[in-house]
């Protein structure tokens, strides 16, 4: 979804795959996290093992919602791509009043609302007649919640979306060949539902 010097941003970037792939792939890379420690080690690796110059790698210790720092900007990133908190998740990733729920499913709409409002101002637009194309693209997984049934990030995410008017260009399925599966499956059977065994990346295009 992106060629070399495109510049691509991470905000919830966490230990930094997808900041330290762009860098290795000649990319200028723009990330958040609200964990400092995260940053200093995507910083020092970047730097060591990939050719990005100090100038091409920005990182943010600030919400990646709210995105801020670029408040006055728009048509500014070639690309956007990131892993949000998974919605029912179980990982705590700091005490930062500024997380996004995991808990609580209509403050996760909330504050996924802002974030991609304010990607969609700063993602550049494409244009289909020159097949120009800057996603921003979002993995997404599930959760059970026994009585309750599963809860799906990628629909949530994509009701967001479209209230919002980005197009859904593309869903791309990862399927998870995880040997915690085979722990799983009498439970599974137990409670007659099939074992969630994949992710959804949601492509979402503004024109």
């Amino acid at each position: 979804y992106s060629k070399p010097g495109d510049l691509i941003l991470d905000c919830f970037s966490g230990r930094g795959t997808n900041l330290l792939v762009g860098a290795a792939m000649g990319r200028r890379v723009v990330g958040y996290d609200l964990t400092a420690a995260n940053l200093e080690k995507v910083r020092s690796v970047a730097l060591e093992h990939t050719d990005i110059e100090p100038e091409d790698l920005t990182l943010h210790h600030s919400d990646g919602c709210a995105l801020a720092e670029y408040a006055d900007q728009c048509d500014l990133f070639d690309l956007a791509t990131f892993d949000p908190p998974y919605l029912g998740g179980c990982e705590n990733y700091s005490d930062d009043e500024r997380e996004v729920p995991q808990k609580d499913i209509e403050a996760f709409r909330s504050r996924m609302t802002t974030c991609l409002g304010n990607l969609k101002r700063l993602i550049k637009p494409s244009n289909w007649e020159n097949k120009e194309f800057h996603p921003v693209v979002i993995k997404c997984g599930s959760n059970r919640r026994g009585s309750d049934g599963l809860v799906d990030m990628a629909f949530e995410l994509e009701t967001i979306a479209r209230s919002l008017g980005y197009v859904v260009h593309d869903k791309v399925f990862n399927i998870l060949n995880s040997h915690y599966q085979m722990f799983t499956t009498r439970k599974c059977i137990e409670h007659r539902y099939t074992q969630k065994i994949h992710e959804t990346n949601l492509v979402l295009l503004k024109y």
